[in-house]
């Protein structure tokens, strides 16, 4: 099921799956985040992980964050300042 980033964001949640097309990242790759604790909040509900859209909003402003901060210190881009 395909959803619009309006619709995302009405609805208030998405499941992991979701979040990963969304955000253009596998669903590998998110768990990895998440196992060296950069990925964004979940909750589970029974089986089911969900991540809000402020979560979402959040680890992304986190991220652009940590980004600009790693190239600004020559990190990024392979050191290349």
């Amino acid at each position: 099921m395909s959803h619009s980033a309006d619709q995302i964001a009405h609805e208030g949640a998405v499941t992991v799956e979701e979040f990963c097309q969304l955000h253009r990242i596998s669903v590998p790759t998110l768990y990895k985040l998440w196992s060296i604790g950069v990925g964004p909040e979940r909750m589970k509900i029974g089986r089911k992980v969900l991540i809000t859209h402020a979560a979402a909003r959040r680890w992304r402003d986190e991220r652009e964050k940590a980004t600009a901060d790693s190239e600004r210190n020559g990190i990024g881009l392979g050191g290349v300042k």
